[in-house]
């Protein structure tokens, strides 16, 4: 150093650090500061290599002493902000930008990075603006279309998304993670055979790039490639395995494999490795309701780590109501859901909004649906107000909920896919009611009441696994639609007795199996049809019966199928089997509209007597056990009685029409009458309504 200026010193020290040579860099550094302690120059870029061997804090206050010297250097302020966004202040790391802009109103990179800060506070519109105004400025960087598409697709705004990542791929067309980034953009919009040829082009570039192979999983996935999507997660594993997204992707390809204890044990790896993303935590809540292992203890307890992690840092978000506490007045029930569409929420969902009494009720409904198609459609002309939610962030929603005054809230998700538990975390409504995702509860303390039944939570039975408070209507939780015509099934087939279950694959486990091959003991020369989408469960499934002398030709596998298919599917079955810990719902629905009787064994779990609750309600009770060995009692009694089969195959859709099961209105009036009720206790300064039953 004795023998340089301090400019020399510190273009010396510059292009050892720009060569990689970061400690050689930093002696320099330091020794330049030693002679010139205000040297802003040398503070700054000191900082910044701080910041690049992981010393934030250090790098932090060597930045802002140079600020403080030096206030008008935008240059100074952006890498200020840099470090802070990287720490996760992205608010901070905003105002730094800003200041950078107000000072170099054409700093291009300010921008871009003010849109990033913006970005991942939530601010998507803004961001969205400043990546306009970045590329702008220097139209001939591709990372700020990147940066831009992301931002669209947040905003579900897909078209403009995959034309700011093609002209990234325009100006760098070797450029792995932009393919890959328009694989996961194709996929959000559903276009997943051209998905996976943009991911496999970003793999031929770049064959290590762990984020290509968890979009191309996810692709593979979607298009029932289950096996091709293990195969892809497991390499993007090997690669990424701080990814926490990588760990969710997992999770899901293994619950569509059948894999439900390895897929919660790739959460919890995701979880700690991002303990802050409530969608991946809620994404074990959900998944635990699927484990035999799981009692009602275990699924509260994870359901309460969420509401403490992920709701009580938000509550300072909850401010009081002020809807009109009349108590008779017309009611405002909104109804938020990301499946008002072609999914199995809509048979449910379908018959109640059709049936409300819009002169008693204003029905308001939020939609988060990606896609919409003839079932939105549907269920929008049942709205009084109608509104498309999908590209809110959680705070937008609750806000725009709140303008609304809806009085009653009603939450169809839970800790499903795509749910809004953010939302209803900030308490847009002051009644909130959980309803149809599935039997069970939140563990949210904002969420005052779930909807159950007689069946499903017998009267007197201990409650104190729910944080919500249960209302039992007094018939059915669900009315039913099966929005089609289609013909039940005709006389069976001769030929052996075929038990059957239809149900999602990840709803079969080894106890159930287990007990499913004691029924196939118990009727010989029986069969069972089962829906397994991968290799990989085929072979667990039959190595489990072959162990229990069931030989595999007594097996029958489907895959998964449109719904017209899969109708056609229980002309095949005899007796549908009931799976646990989680029962039927739509299966069971369909299965008995269809003709075919289906045999139930009660869980320990409210998802676990869902069978038994639409068992009673079309008088079918008897083929509802809580005993395992009356379940093959049951089902093998019922497979020898092939005149009692007919008579069901000839009489269930009738049944099934004339039940409460398929009363829309008098369902509607029940759920009416409920929320009337909780609605009247809070008014009354009550904070939840203390009678069980509607």
């Amino acid at each position: 150093m004795p023998s340089m200026t301090l400019e020399q010193g510190l273009n010396a020290a510059m292009k050892l650090q720009q060569a990689g040579r970061l400690e050689d860099a930093e002696k320099l550094y330091r020794q330049i500061l030693a002679q010139h302690p205000d040297c802003a120059d040398g503070l700054h870029l000191l900082g910044v290599l701080c910041a690049q061997t992981g010393r934030e804090g250090e790098a932090l206050e060597l930045i802002r002493r140079a600020v403080t010297l030096y206030p008008n250097v935008a240059a100074y302020r952006v890498n200020l902000g840099n470090i802070l966004l990287a720490g996760g202040k992205a608010d901070e790391a905003a105002e730094a930008y800003r200041q950078a802009i107000a000072m170099q109103p054409d700093f291009a990179d300010a921008r871009s990075n003010l849109g990033d800060a913006l970005r991942e506070s939530g601010r998507t519109d803004e961001a969205i603006e400043q990546y306009h105004k970045a590329i702008a400025l220097r139209p001939e960087i591709p990372e700020n279309y990147i940066n831009l598409g992301l931002a669209l697709e947040t905003r579900r705004r897909f078209e403009e998304a995959l034309a700011a990542i093609d002209k990234a791929l325009e100006l760098r067309p070797d450029w792995a993670l932009a393919w890959s980034n328009r694989a996961k953009t194709l996929r959000e919009s559903g276009r997943i055979e051209e998905a996976i040829v943009s991911a496999r082009r970003a793999l031929k570039i770049s064959p290590d790039l762990a984020e290509a192979q968890i979009n191309l999983a996810g692709c593979l996935m979607d298009s029932g490639d289950i096996d091709g999507a293990l195969e892809s997660i497991q390499r993007a594993l090997q690669l990424g395995p701080e990814i926490a997204a990588g760990h969710n992707m997992a999770a899901n390809v293994l619950k569509e494999a059948g894999a439900v204890a390895e897929a919660i044990a790739a959460l919890d790896r995701g979880i700690q490795l991002q303990k802050e993303n409530a969608a991946l935590h809620s994404n074990k809540v959900y998944l635990l309701e699927f484990d035999p292992r799981c009692d009602p203890t275990d699924l509260l307890a994870e359901q309460r780590r969420w509401n403490q992690r992920h709701a009580e840092p938000i509550k300072e978000f909850i401010r009081p109501h002020e809807n009109d506490r009349t108590p008779d007045r017309r009611l405002r029930i909104g109804y938020v859901s990301p499946y008002f569409r072609d999914h199995a929420e809509s048979f449910f969902v379908v018959p109640l909004l059709e049936s409300h009494d819009h002169g008693r009720f204003e029905i308001y409904c939020y939609s988060d649906a990606n896609h919409a198609d003839a079932i939105t459609r549907r269920i929008s002309r049942c709205a009084d107000i109608w509104r498309e939610t999908g590209p809110f962030t959680p705070e937008e929603l609750a806000n725009q909920i709140r303008r609304d005054r809806v009085d009653v809230l009603v939450d169809l998700t839970m800790h499903m896919a795509f749910n809004r538990a953010l939302t209803f975390a900030r308490k847009p409504a002051p009644v909130q009611v959980t309803w149809l995702a599935y039997p069970g509860g939140t563990g949210m303390d904002v969420m005052d009441y779930r909807i159950t039944d007689p069946w499903i939570d017998p009267v007197g039975s201990d409650e104190s696994c729910y944080r919500e408070q249960s209302i039992r209507l007094p018939q059915t939780w669900i009315c039913f639609d099966p929005l089609t015509d289609a013909s039940p099934a005709g006389e069976r087939s001769a030929g052996p007795i075929c038990f059957g279950s239809i149900n999602n694959p990840c709803k079969l486990n080894e106890p159930l199996l287990e007990l499913w091959a004691r029924v196939l003991n118990a009727a010989p020369e029986s069969i069972l049809l089962l829906q397994a989408l991968s290799e990989f469960q085929r072979s667990w499934i039959l190595r489990l019966f072959e162990a229990r002398g069931i030989r595999s030709a007594r097996l029958q596998f489907v895959p998964r199928c449109r719904r017209d298919e899969y109708r056609k599917l229980y002309h095949r079955i005899d007796i549908c089997l009931d799976p646990l810990p989680y029962n039927g719902i739509t299966t069971t629905c369909d299965a008995l509209w269809m003709g075919v009787p289906v045999i139930s064994l009660a869980g320990r779990t409210a998802a676990g007597r869902a069978g038994a609750s639409i068992l009673a309600n079309v008088g079918l009770n008897e083929f509802a056990t809580n005993d395992a060995c009356n379940f093959v009692r049951l089902a093998a009694s019922l497979a020898t009685d092939l005149p009692r089969l007919a008579e069901l195959r000839r009489t269930l859709r009738d049944r099934m029409v004339h039940s409460p099961m398929m009363d829309g209105p008098a369902f509607a009036r029940n759920m009416e009458a409920a929320y009337r009720r909780m609605w009247s206790a809070w008014c009354g300064g009550t904070t939840k309504w203390s009678g069980q039953n509607a």
